[in-house]
């Protein structure tokens, strides 16, 4: 058996009275979507706050597994030691821009 959509007069009825909502207006749905954004901001605070600290240790981390890499190789191929330490510093540099950045949003109030 098949429905049709003319068949439901409670879909008919339902447009006609959402008009009347003053939650329909466009200005109110857009404080109700702000507002929404503002509660789950602040559920995902520590969320964010573990991705900082994860990421402070990964930037760490590779920096010491860089330097444990070229110190290995520094024997076997001073090349390829060569493109290991140009990587790292080029990498270095972003890691050091992040690590401004965070330590600045971190010593902001509220934080």
């Amino acid at each position: 058996e098949y429905s049709y959509l003319s068949e439901f007069d409670i879909l008919w009825d339902t447009q006609e009275d959402i008009w009347g909502w003053k939650r329909a207006t466009q200005k109110n749905g857009m404080l109700m979507q702000e507002f929404f954004k503002l509660i789950h901001a602040e559920n995902e605070l520590p969320r964010l706050h573990m991705e900082i600290c994860w990421f402070f240790t990964y930037m760490s981390d590779e920096e010491q597994r860089l330097k444990a890499i070229a110190k290995d190789l520094k024997e076997l191929d001073p090349a390829l030691v060569l493109q290991v330490i140009l990587h790292w510093q080029e990498h270095g540099r972003f890691n050091d821009i992040h690590l401004w950045r965070l330590l600045s949003i971190k010593r902001l109030d509220g934080f």
